[in-house]
């Protein structure tokens, strides 16, 4: 009498072809989801930030200006009034932190006049520098 406890090679090899066409749905899709969450984080953050300084603006008794700091600085006012608990980290740079007057290495934040409207406010950028441009309308948000 035979034994068939065991699987076949074909038992094994259909598994395997059944378990790499799930893998090839699944991945896309998670490369999506992961960069449609990277950019609901900055968008959230950037709300959260922009929300923050207009906070702050309403309860200081001078508006805040963040060209008045050196680069690199300008969290503090924030950071020391309790607005934000730490400085927003950027996922489009690795985590980077750090905010300058305009793009360049390690430049996570820039504050500036991107908008052309005289008013300076906070955007995200990329590793190229880059402002950060959720709808693709070649205006940073």
């Amino acid at each position: 009498m035979r034994n068939n406890r065991g699987f076949t090679l074909i038992d094994t090899m259909i598994t395997l072809a059944v378990i790499g066409v799930l893998a090839s749905v699944v991945v896309p899709r998670m490369k999506v989801a992961s960069a449609s969450a990277v950019e609901t984080n900055i968008t959230t953050q950037l709300f959260t930030l922009r929300h923050q300084i207009e906070l702050y603006n309403a309860n200081a008794s001078t508006a805040f200006d963040p060209t008045d700091l050196p680069d690199g600085a300008q969290w503090k006012p924030l950071l020391q009034n309790n607005y934000l608990q730490a400085a927003p980290k950027n996922p489009l740079q690795a985590g980077a932190t750090y905010v300058a007057t305009s793009p360049g290495p390690g430049v996570g934040w820039v504050w500036s006049d991107a908008l052309g409207n005289g008013v300076t406010t906070i955007f995200a950028v990329d590793n190229q520098g880059n402002y950060f441009d959720v709808d693709g309308d070649g205006v940073p948000d």
